[in-house]
């Protein structure tokens, strides 16, 4: 690919800047130590790379060359020198250069009489990921149709010259393209680093590949997909949107992108494959990864994007001083990759919530999967998760713990401790913003000191004790009492695995469904593609132990047309495996009602938490929630249709009325009425389909009325959402507590609502004291001629374990008139979703 940039006038004058600084460099740059590289694809039969460095205006006596052992990211060593061919060193007449080879990747020239060198070596780049066509992270490749490396494997790296900038030049054949996470300059195929570390940690490809372009926050960034053809316009979209969503999120914990642009170099599967060794690694500015090719789950795609952007910062800058610098000759030991690793697991998680890629109990459950992984090891009575990093660089130790998932786990439990400290004040998100501004900032790399001084200063508590007995020891957490800052305990159960009764693989499609089998008598084929249960995207989270008894929905696609089948999901005892899971206290207090506020905020900023009156109005409706069915029950009701017959009265006139009702979601929404009143018959029906709606009754012509409120939402609809579903956790509203009061002799507790987008109205919500349930609902509009409506809820009945009202009066005051309207529900129905022509224009 051909990146051009033009210089910008702040660029212009950061060059005139330098060239007051140090006029003798910059007039005569020649007589600065530099190296200029050239790779070239020289020969795709038997995928050689030919690389040349060529080291100009040396000026010492001993010139020591390195290729690195190892790359950021991979910590294990890969000695790179083994793939070298053909190593050869000559002056600037070609005249071959004696050399020593000192250590097994550095070679030492003595340079007394020389002032240039050039460097030539073929490198045979030829590993590939088992049988696939695609690189290992890791590796150089070059295959068929592209060439894939990243420069700690092909730069040679001049020992006390780091700091150095440098050039390199391209050479592929003519009918490729290339794209690199280096510097552009004006030749398409020329490219800079201003220092070996960023030289080092640049992937390069080049080949057959297809690129989409996106800018997030004014800067670019491109999503490469190879091979070419192989990821459809609309899987790119679909994804190049999630990517820049978890870009801005991650950014706005930090204050902004660190770099200029981004490249997301993406390797597609072929069907039905999978990558063994790891599927993703980050860069300083690019990451790498496999995604399968066709449709393929959202979820874990984005879960390991949002990991590995998260390493912008967590590694790649906010980084432990046993790294800082590399010493790409040997194993950087840390202590601290349960940060490094598991904190970019615990933030991925959080960045997929706050996108709403995952529902808050979704959420929950990989929170306790890492308590499931931990506390279920055999290596988790004698190794720390500090010993666990340091370890992490022996390839192949047979017995050990996963500090991704141990460093995930007490990211939870510090996030939730700082929290509690400081009353919700603070969270795990200042001390990642103080590791970022006190030491990558200042450069120089952190210790497990300074990050324990950084808590302390939040807190104000020492939190030595914590990492003594958690992280350099192997006690176990009081996971319920630290959990229970938040409101929720942990709870241990021995574990049973999902069993739906038939197979599928990886992707969704259908490959044994036994004959006689409730799967087949539901009409279950092989071939079929799973593509959703119970409504969620299909991905390996889908059937948790939570669903087990339960009977789903199965969304599957057959001959490029979608349906549902309904099957009861079975399990299978595991032999005294335990399973970890968070649940809810049943009467959590308004404190730590304030610290799952705060922990369960959309914001990716630091979150003050809310206020007290806002956690008392939280309690109760959190109390009428589980009145009403039950959070889980509530979340999964997507649609309702009912019927309606009943009075209206005003100024001495009786009419009665039947209804029929649908709604959807809060942008969707129809009401049909038919009434009659002296005698004469009425009809009239009201729809609301997005951003547009309709009326049309017998008297009137049918009119389109112009979008109300931002997203079509009318005050109605909404309001009937409202009472239906429950739902106020929606970041727009404002909830605070109204006191006690009576409603038909029934003692009630209040709260108001309003929303920052319906200006209009504002709503009062009644819930009866003993039971929770909502019993009276106001609407209030802030237009003085416009008066409230009251209803009364005074009747419940039950469907699909979600509690409705079945009996409502409604009052309205005109002057001196009161308009009443009684009205009684009736065929109430739990829909996944309703038939598009239900919201037509009438």
């Amino acid at each position: 690919m051909m990146l051009r940039k033009t210089p910008s006038l702040q660029q212009l004058l950061l060059v005139f800047l330098f060239i007051g600084i140090d006029a003798d460099a910059a007039i005569s740059p020649n007589r600065q130590f530099h190296i200029d590289y050239t790779v070239e694809v020289s020969n795709r039969e038997t995928n050689l790379f030919h690389v040349t460095a060529v080291v100009k205006n040396i000026r010492q006596a001993r010139l020591d060359l390195s290729l690195p052992a190892w790359g950021p990211g991979f910590y294990t060593m890969r000695n790179y020198a083994k793939h070298m061919l053909r190593f050869k060193i000559t002056d600037a007449k070609g005249v071959p250069v004696p050399y020593t080879r000192v250590r097994k990747q550095t070679w030492s020239i003595d340079t007394r009489k020389l002032n240039q060198v050039t460097v030539e070596f073929d490198y045979r780049a030829d590993t590939l990921a088992g049988a696939l066509d695609v690189p290992q992270l890791n590796e150089a490749t070059i295959a068929k149709d592209f060439a894939y490396f990243t420069g700690v494997q092909l730069f040679l790296m001049a020992e006390g010259h780091r700091m150095r900038p440098s050039n390199v030049n391209f050479i592929f054949p003519a009918e490729w393209r290339m794209i690199s996470a280096l510097k552009e300059t004006s030749n398409p195929t020329t490219f800079t680093a201003p220092d070996y570390d960023t030289l080092a940690d640049a992937p390069t490809l080049m080949g057959h590949f297809d690129v989409t372009r996106f800018e997030v926050e004014g800067k670019p960034h491109y999503f490469a997909a190879t091979p070419a053809g192989a990821f459809s316009n609309e899987n790119a979209k679909k994804l190049t949107d999630v990517l820049g969503k978890v870009a801005v999120s991650e950014s706005a914990m930090f204050g902004g992108l660190p770099y200029e642009k981004y490249v997301y170099f993406y390797f597609i599967l072929p069907p039905g494959e999978m990558i063994s060794e790891g599927g993703a690694l980050e860069h300083l500015n690019s990451s790498t990864a496999f995604v399968p090719a066709g449709d393929f789950p959202m979820e874990p795609v984005a879960w390991t994007a949002a990991h590995e952007f998260f390493h912008l910062w967590n590694v790649k800058r906010i980084r432990p001083v046993e790294m800082w610098p590399y010493d790409y000759q040997r194993e950087n030991e840390t202590p601290l990759l349960w940060v490094c690793e598991g904190f970019s697991n615990y933030y991925a998680i959080r960045t997929l919530y706050r996108l709403g890629l995952n529902s808050e109990q979704r959420f929950l459950d990989r929170i306790a999967r890492a308590i499931t992984s931990v506390e279920t090891s055999a290596a988790r009575a004698y190794i720390s998760p500090a010993e666990a990093s340091v370890s992490d660089v022996l390839p192949g130790k047979v017995f050990g713990t996963d500090y991704y998932m141990q460093g995930q786990n007490l990211g939870a439990l510090l996030d939730l401790s700082i929290r509690h400290d400081t009353q919700g004040k603070s969270s795990l998100d200042d001390v990642m913003r103080g590791l970022y501004r006190e030491f990558y900032q200042r450069g120089k790399g952190f210790s497990t000191e300074d990050m324990i001084r950084i808590i302390n200063r939040i807190t104000e508590r020492d939190y030595h004790d914590f990492f003594r007995r958690y992280v350099w020891g192997i006690e176990v957490p009081n996971y319920d009492t630290i959990f229970g800052y938040a409101g929720y305990r942990v709870e241990k159960t021995t574990q049973k695995r999902p069993s739906a009764g038939f197979s599928f693989e990886r992707g969704g499609r259908v490959t044994i469904v036994p004959p006689g089998s409730s799967a087949a008598e539901a009409g279950l084929l092989v071939g079929d593609v799973i593509t959703a249960i119970d409504g969620e995207e299909l991905n390996k989270s889908s059937l948790g132990i939570e669903r087990i008894g339960k009977t789903i929905k199965w969304t599957i696609k057959r001959a490029g047309e979608e349906r549902d089948i309904m099957l009861k999901l079975g399990s299978r005892e595991l032999d005294g495996r335990e399973v970890y899971r968070i649940v809810e206290l049943s009467r959590p207090t308004a404190d730590q009602l304030k610290i799952r506020e705060g922990w369960l905020s959309v914001s990716s900023q630091s979150h003050p938490g809310p206020t007290d009156q806002q956690v008392k109005a939280r309690v109760i409706v959190d109390k009428a929630t589980r009145a009403m069915g039950g959070k889980a029950k509530l979340a999964k009701l997507k649609a309702m249709t009912w019927r309606s017959k009943g009075t209206y009265q005003f100024k001495g006139v009786a009419s009665s009325f039947t209804g029929q009702w649908a709604i959807q979601g809060p942008n969707h929404y129809r009401k049909i009425r038919e009434w009659a009143e002296n005698g004469q018959a009425y009809k009239t029906t009201l729809v609301e389909n997005g951003n547009k709606s309709w009326f049309r009754d017998r008297r009137m012509n049918l009119t389109t009325f112009p979008q109300r409120e931002p997203g079509g939402v009318s005050a109605e609809n909404f309001l009937h959402w409202t009472s239906l579903r429950l739902d106020l956790t929606d970041k727009a509203l404002t909830l605070s507590p109204l006191g006690k009061s009576r409603v038909d002799g029934r003692e009630v507790q209040g709260i108001k609502v309003t929303h920052r987008e319906l200006h209009e109205v504002e709503f009062e919500l009644y819930f009866d004291g003993k039971t929770g349930l909502l019993a009276k609902l106001v609407t209030k509009s802030r237009n003085k001629d416009t008066p409230p409506e009251e209803r009364i809820f005074s009747e419940y009945k039950e469907t699909g374990g979600i509690k409705y009202a079945s009996k409502l009066k409604w009052m309205t005051r005109y002057g001196d008139d009161m308009a009443v309207q009684e009205e009684q529900r009736s065929e109430m129905k739990l829909h996944d979703k309703l038939d598009a022509s239900v919201f037509d224009q009438p």
